[in-house]
């Protein structure tokens, strides 16, 4: 019956120490928590308690590819005519996906290569459901332009993209100054999911069950 409840107990402490980890901002600039795929159609991070994937999609008639610049973070290449480091929509719809490798908090994510007139989405996987946001750098502050989700939000990941743009200048038959939608993935902040209340439960019982041991054996 001891070896049991110390069993128990000790795999309750290990859950308890899981839950209360302390939130993690995921860096994907230089020197950041990318561990993989730079350059490719899919990596890999690792920061604290959370470890997960990197896709690029550039969209049917694109060849995608991971960027990165040093400050900025994470962005899409479409292929040979898409120099641009940054999420953007030239011709093609560039996104990227952050997979988690377990449901954590979301609490924000944070853009760059942003100016005040860009505009970009982003899609939370929740586990209640998918969760659609769009953002700009005028509703989310000044730079670095996070979208802060207050609380946060139980989910499995997420993917941004920027598509489109805001025409500058109209002229009488066209756009005179186009500004293109581009942002990175610069960082993104997550802690774990809360230990739920049965957790708590359980070892308030298991204290008691202690407490009771020690009062027979007072009255012994």
């Amino acid at each position: 019956m001891m070896n049991y409840l110390a069993t128990i107990a000790t795999a309750s402490t290990l859950a308890l120490s899981a839950g209360a980890a302390s939130a993690v901002t995921v860096n994907l600039g230089v020197p950041g928590d990318v561990t993989s795929g730079i350059g490719t159609a899919t990596g890999t991070f690792a920061s604290g308690f959370l470890t997960g994937t990197i896709t690029a999609d550039a969209g049917p008639l694109g060849n995608p590819s991971i960027t990165q610049d040093p400050t900025n973070g994470l962005g899409v290449s479409a292929g040979f005519l898409d120099p641009d480091d940054a999420i953007e929509d030239q011709g093609r719809s560039e996104s990227l996906t952050i997979g988690f490798d377990q449901v954590a908090v979301l609490k924000s994510i944070t853009a760059g290569f942003v100016d005040l007139f860009d505009e970009w989405d982003i899609t939370v996987f929740g586990t209640g459901g998918d969760l659609d946001f769009s953002a700009s750098a005028a509703s989310t502050g000044p730079s670095p332009y996070t979208l802060d989700f207050g609380a946060g939000i139980e989910a499995t990941g997420f993917v941004i993209s920027a598509e489109g743009g805001t025409c500058l200048e109209q002229g009488i038959w066209f756009c005179r100054d186009f500004n293109e939608n581009d942002v990175a993935l610069k960082s993104f902040e997550v802690s774990p999911v809360p230990l739920p209340a049965a957790g708590w439960m359980l070892l308030a019982g298991l204290g008691g069950i202690a407490a009771m041991k020690r009062r027979k054996k007072a009255d012994a």
